[in-house]
């Protein structure tokens, strides 16, 4: 990782914001080099995980820089959680990512779960023919009208993390992106598996993974909105996580007894996206419930890649009487729809059929460039 920063002059919403963007790279990257089998990629999650270690000790160390009393140490309080649960999140990625290193096979089931989720990572070369030639990564997201997130680019051996806006893709790079199905089958990228699957065990293995990510959105925006509501949704998704884990253990035991070693390595990869939710309910549970969000973390959020936002839907609202589906924010702009509070309650389980109504308070979260062009359509609800 050839990232640079000074780390003695960063401020905390700098480290922290950098902490957010990696992390979540991290996790991604990792996933890529289960799906692809890729050592490459497997080094880079490493280094970033060490990156991000140097990060949080920086935003410790500058918080004991600023807190003078004990008002001052509750109030920052909330961007050490978040600095915690980044690190957490690192520490998972490495994990995978050693896995892949140390030649730890696992079952063909877990890649194809990872491949079926709303939101994927591929790698793609641009070759001759590619959409993605001589584009910058925002005329890219932009021209494609899709949600698009570049992780990283391989050029000439050298690999280039987290690209900038402006990043412009050259014949014969290796980019590793992030997207909906539609970006993988825009770009023709496929994962074939041989032999025979469980697809019950497929099915088990990609909700324990969307149970993980739902965990860690709901724990961070409860944080960063100081939600009770939100935090009990995360929790709710771990215990529906720990539940799923128990059924899996007894079918992969009963299915693929004689497969010892990736049986045994499969079981450790559950472990490490149980380790991820728990991150989240460790936010979650620290929730006060104020409502309001922390300067800090508002700061940081409107800088970082992916962001959050409220919307208030009104009586005359391009949301109003609209399904979820009907929407296609995930295909169109990267953005998801990841809870509704209605009439005081929280609705977390969505499907596309689930219809938004006025007076619908409505939790979204993704790309920086998607949450924007709702910004100017919708506007962001300051409190909950």
């Amino acid at each position: 990782m050839e990232k640079k920063l000074d780390f003695f002059n960063l401020s905390i919403s700098e480290a922290l914001k950098e902490c957010l963007s990696l992390a979540s790279l991290a996790l991604d990257l990792s996933y890529a080099s289960i799906i692809y089998e890729n050592k490459e990629i497997a080094r880079e999650t490493v280094d970033i995980s060490d990156f991000i270690d140097r990060l949080v000790e920086t935003i410790i160390i500058r918080y004991g820089i600023a807190t003078k009393s004990f008002e001052d140490a509750r109030n920052l309080m909330p961007t050490v959680r978040a600095a915690y649960m980044m690190d957490k999140i690192s520490d998972s990625a490495q994990k995978i990512a050693k896995m892949v290193l140390n030649e730890k096979k696992l079952l063909n089931e877990v890649k194809i779960a990872l491949m079926r989720g709303k939101e994927v990572v591929g790698l793609a070369k641009v070759d001759k023919k590619s959409k993605l030639r001589n584009l910058t990564c925002e005329e890219a997201a932009m021209k494609l009208s899709v949600g698009l997130d570049v992780l990283a680019v391989k050029r000439n051996a050298e690999w280039i993390i987290n690209p900038e806006s402006d990043f412009r893709f050259k014949l014969n790079d290796v980019v590793v992106l992030r997207g909906t199905q539609e970006v993988l089958e825009f770009f023709g990228i496929f994962t074939k598996v041989q032999g025979e699957l469980n697809e019950r065990i497929i099915e088990m293995l990609k909700e324990i993974k969307d149970c993980s990510e739902m965990c860690l959105y709901l724990g961070y925006s409860a944080l960063l909105y100081d939600s009770k509501g939100l935090a009990s949704g995360a929790m709710s998704y771990r215990r529906k996580l720990l539940n799923l884990k128990g059924e899996l253990r007894i079918k992969l035991v009963e299915e693929f007894q004689g497969k010892n070693d990736k049986l045994v390595n499969t079981l450790e990869f559950v472990d490490v996206l149980d380790e991820i939710s728990a991150a989240g309910e460790k936010l979650a549970s620290s929730i006060r419930g104020g409502g309001r969000l922390h300067p800090i973390l508002e700061r940081v959020d409107d800088e970082a890649k992916e962001q959050f936002m409220l919307i208030k839907v009104e009586e005359r609202s391009i949301w109003t009487n609209k399904t979820v589906g009907e929407m296609l924010l995930d295909d169109r702009i990267g953005v998801k729809i990841i809870a509704i509070k209605r009439r005081g309650r929280w609705i977390f389980d969505l499907t596309d059929d689930t219809r938004i109504n006025a007076g619908d308070l409505i939790l979204l979260g993704g790309y920086k460039i998607g949450i924007k062009s709702l910004e100017e359509i919708g506007g962001e609800v300051r409190e909950e």
